[in-house]
């Protein structure tokens, strides 16, 4: 990528198109790298070089599964934590109690309270 410099509109091109564009320049090398399932398809050696490391070394395979089942463990949390907020937020709203009631009646530890006081004021998703 020593040649490439992404630049604030190549930037915007990549958003605005959500790399579907293509085309002879820099981007669009680059974009076709980026859908490519296998290095030897890639433009750009030095992403293809990573794209072998991480799907053919057992090194980077097991790189690759770590770092899978780390977002997957973070997105796992992420829903419990949405769930528990959820349920917060029913309780303090069908039975009109406080949220250290909801939070009594759900048995939040307390080490839990402030986080889920603060994340039940705030607009979640």
């Amino acid at each position: 990528f020593s040649t490439f410099a992404l630049s604030e509109t190549a930037i915007n091109c990549v958003r605005e198109y959500n790399g579907s564009y293509e085309g002879d320049s820099d981007i669009g090398k680059l974009m076709h790298d980026f859908r490519c399932t296998r290095a030897e398809d890639m433009n750009y050696e030095l992403l293809a070089d990573k794209t072998r490391y991480f799907k053919e070394n057992p090194e980077g395979v097991s790189e690759m599964c770590k770092v899978m089942e780390d977002m997957r463990n973070e997105a796992a949390k992420r829903a419990e934590e949405q769930t528990t907020i959820d349920h917060i937020k029913d309780i303090m709203t069908k039975l009109k109690y406080t949220v250290e009631q909801a939070m009594d009646l759900l048995s939040i530890p307390p080490a839990d309270r402030a986080t889920y006081s603060e994340l039940v004021g705030k607009k979640t998703v």
